[in-house]
C-alpha cells in the first residue's frame, strides 16, 4: 500500500465514529477532496486529527442543533499547499481550550509541517494548511 484513498477513508472513519457514539440524530456528512491519495505515514496523523475533530463535534456540538452537518473540504491551493477545511454547524458546550485533544490536533498538525486556524462563529471551523509534499511523500 503506497497510497491511501483519502475521501473514502474519511467517510469510513466518520461513519464508524457516528455509529460508536450511538448518535440518535441524523448527521449529514459532506466530504469533498481534491486530493485523491496520501502517503500512509501522513494518513496516520490525518486520521488522528479527523478522529479528534469528529469526536469533538459529536460530543460537544449537537445537543441543541436540529439539522446537524459536518463538512470536510480538502483542496489544492497553488502548487505546494493543501488546505483542509473542517466545519460543523453545532453550538458547542463550553470546553477547555487547553484540552489534550486540542493539543493533540496542534501537535499532529506541526508534525505534518502544517498550520491551523480556529473560528467559532456560526459553528466551529478549523482551517488547516499543509505543505503538499508532507502529505504525498515518504518523509
Amino acid at each position: 500500500m503506497s497510497r491511501i484513498e483519502l475521501e473514502e477513508y474519511i467517510e469510513s472513519l466518520s461513519a464508524d465514529l457516528i455509529h460508536s457514539y450511538n448518535i440518535e440524530k441524523q448527521i449529514s456528512l459532506l466530504v469533498n477532496s481534491e486530493i485523491i491519495e496520501v502517503h500512509p505515514k501522513a494518513l496516520v496523523s490525518l486520521a488522528l486529527i479527523f478522529n479528534e475533530l469528529i469526536s469533538n463535534s459529536l460530543k460537544h456540538a449537537f445537543d441543541t442543533t436540529k439539522a446537524t452537518i459536518i463538512s470536510i473540504d480538502i483542496r489544492n491551493e497553488g502548487d505546494n499547499t493543501v488546505e483542509i477545511y473542517y466545519s460543523d454547524n453545532g453550538v458547542w458546550k463550553p470546553h477547555n481550550a487547553k484540552s489534550f485533544g486540542l493539543e493533540l490536533i496542534n501537535s499532529l498538525t506541526e508534525q505534518l509541517n502544517g498550520s491551523l486556524e480556529l473560528e467559532t462563529k456560526e459553528g466551529t471551523h478549523y482551517i488547516f494548511q499543509f505543505d503538499r509534499q508532507s502529505l504525498m511523500e515518504d518523509n
